[in-house]
């Protein structure tokens, strides 16, 4: 079938930008990880680029899914208001790509995958909407859903060079989901990930370039690389 027709509300009127896509190793150390993102932001404003996209757990990536929890902050807390700030200061869009946000009167967290523009403006927010339970054989099981409360909303940002659909890693699993985000407009795919080691080599490339090929769109997926904590 022909590919999707452009939303013809799009706010696309910039035909070509650059953008950065940063891997990290982030770590329980939320000062050292702030302090990386930072200094990205300062080469991206230098090498020109217009937006930055930084992976899932950018912000702390603690041992255990306890950690998680007692690190989960709210969004009108200071230390995402660092990373606003590094919008501001750099003059850039920044992809957020997974933030612990806190959930009043609860022992669970979000996993929040937050847009803000140059003006230092959260233009969206979109909460994970598959979470990772999973089995690996002979590997580990892991439950994210033990801890996050999943979301239940498709968020698509226009910006001025293309309409971004944002998700979040293991959403890359499910292909409904970007093709809903495709009839919404969305030109861009962002896909930021902490993707688990064995099912990444194995899967991980191939599933973005089938999303991309599947729905036309650009995808830009930011992961996190390298092992954690561990070490200085």
């Amino acid at each position: 079938p022909p590919p999707p027709k452009m939303d013809s509300k799009s706010d696309s009127v910039v035909s070509n930008v650059k953008v950065g896509v940063v891997q990290m190793t982030s770590s329980s150390d939320a000062a050292r990880n702030y302090d990386f993102v930072a200094q990205m932001c300062q080469k991206a404003q230098e090498d020109g680029v217009v937006l930055l996209c930084f992976p899932e757990n950018f912000a702390f990536m603690g041992l255990n899914s306890k950690e998680s929890v007692e690190f989960a902050q709210n969004l009108g807390d200071d230390m995402l208001e660092k990373y606003i700030n590094l919008a501001k200061k750099h003059n850039l869009w920044l992809s957020l790509g997974g933030f612990q946000e806190k959930l009043p009167k609860s022992d669970k967290i979000r996993n929040a995958h937050i847009i803000v523009n140059p003006s230092g403006e959260i233009c969206g927010i979109y909460r994970k909407l598959h979470l990772f339970n999973v089995d690996v054989p002979g590997g580990r099981s892991f439950r994210e859903s033990s801890f996050t409360v999943a979301g239940d909303k498709l968020v698509k940002v226009n910006t001025p060079f293309g309409n971004l659909g944002v998700t979040i890693c293991y959403d890359l699993r499910f292909p409904e989901m970007f093709a809903s985000l495709r009839r919404l407009g969305s030109e861009i795919l962002l896909i930021p990930a902490a993707f688990a080691m064995k099912t990444g080599m194995s899967h991980w490339e191939v599933l973005l370039r089938s999303r991309a090929i599947e729905n036309q769109c650009y995808v830009l997926a930011a992961a996190q690389v390298g092992r954690h904590n561990v070490g200085s």
